[in-house]
């Protein structure tokens, strides 16, 4: 999966290894838990980007203070599964109690929301792109992360949180 397209005459393709003909990730970037992005100029691999979401410093409080209201609590990311429990182990909290779903595309984010709706449970979901925008909508409450996140998103949220603070 990637995009392509023709820069100055050259053609540009940046996206997962496979789709940038990478063979071999021995020269890609060690840094545990990052998402590997490729780039292959006329079909030649030449750059390997390594991606870091930084974990946000009261993130290990709110998550504690979910568990203490007794909420089930879960992340579907479609960050790589390396990624999403590097990120999970940085909080420093007892991960079994997180249910992690990674590599999630949009139809898998919906099917777990519905899923949960059908058992009979309120759903937060809280999101920022248009990978997030039909769970969004679907969920009991949906909040899009607004600051930083896309128009789709805010549109389909049922509240939208203008700042990142």
């Amino acid at each position: 999966a990637g995009m392509a397209g023709t820069v100055e005459g050259r053609a540009v393709k940046v996206g997962k290894a496979a789709f940038c003909g990478v063979t071999t990730e021995d020269w890609a970037p060690k840094h545990p838990g990052a998402t590997l992005v490729w780039v292959a100029v006329d079909d030649i691999p030449s750059l390997c980007l390594a991606i870091v979401d930084p974990l946000r410093a009261e993130t290990p409080r709110a998550l504690q203070t979910m568990f203490g209201m007794g909420l089930r609590v879960a992340v579907l990311t479609g960050d790589t599964p390396a990624a999403a429990r590097a990120a999970l182990e940085a909080t420093k909290i007892d991960t079994a109690r997180v249910d992690v779903r990674a590599s999630c595309a949009p139809p898998d984010k919906l099917a777990y929301v519905n899923a949960c709706r059908e058992g009979g449970a309120g759903v937060l979901f809280v999101g920022d792109g248009v990978n997030d925008a039909p769970a969004l909508a679907a969920a009991s409450v949906g909040v899009a992360m607004g600051a930083g996140g896309t128009a789709m998103a805010v549109d389909a949220a049922d509240v939208a949180l203008m700042t990142d603070d």
